[in-house]
């Protein structure tokens, strides 16, 4: 079963600008440790889903398939 995400809206505070500064500097921290960490592992995950949608046959899509 494919999960779906889905965006809830979140009511963010307000934050000085020098405060959403450093909040961004630490996200984008984070995620690059998380992409060096796991971009090889997601890399073959995505190449073998996108192998196993193109076997799909023409029309068996489901709900849960991508659009696209």
């Amino acid at each position: 079963m494919k999960h779906r995400t889905i965006f809830v809206p979140l009511l963010m505070p307000r934050l000085s600008g020098q405060a959403a500064a450093h909040l961004i500097d630490i996200l984008e921290q984070l995620l690059g440790i998380a992409q060096h960490h796991y971009g090889d592992q997601v890399h073959r995950w995505r190449k073998c889903q996108h192998r196993s949608h193109r076997r799909q046959a023409p029309g068996s899509a489901t709900l849960f398939d991508e659009p696209f």
